[in-house]
């Protein structure tokens, strides 16, 4: 397998992102309006938003897509980081690039100084069916984000 590098998103990616994006949704039987949609990529882009996108490259085809929003909490000083979407092509699944997108949300935390990592629900249910190695490597990284 091509080495995977995990990157930001750039004005250029849209058209890598959005087979992702759909199939994302399809995934999770949800439809979401075109209007949705291209507000979620200006979001990405702005960088007052407090919204990322990182997408996973395996050459020059994206593979996989991890989305987080960066927010206040109540239960710290510092800033929190929801991960909110992640997402890796099937034809690359089980090969770890799921495991990257998650370390790279990671890094990125802890550059910011956050003081929470969390996720969905829906993503929470899926990583406990997937892989019980996943879990280890969140919860090492975890630690490494906390207060």
């Amino acid at each position: 397998m091509t080495q995977i590098q995990i990157k930001p998103a750039t004005a250029a990616d849209r058209e890598q992102w959005l087979p992702l994006w759909q199939a994302y949704l399809r995934f999770y039987k949800t439809e979401l309006s075109d209007d949705i949609t291209q507000s979620t990529w200006s979001r990405f882009l702005d960088p007052a938003e407090p919204t990322t996108l990182a997408l996973a490259w395996q050459g020059d085809k994206a593979v996989g897509m991890v989305q987080c929003v960066y927010h206040r909490t109540n239960w710290s000083i510092k800033n929190a980081c929801y991960l909110q979407d992640l997402f890796v092509s099937p034809e690359v699944r089980g090969k770890g690039v799921g495991r990257q997108l998650i370390e790279h949300v990671y890094a990125a935390a802890r550059a910011k100084a956050i003081a929470h990592l969390g996720a969905t629900e829906r993503l929470q249910l899926e990583r406990m069916k997937a892989a019980a190695k996943i879990d280890k490597i969140l919860d090492a990284l975890k630690e490494s984000c906390a207060d």
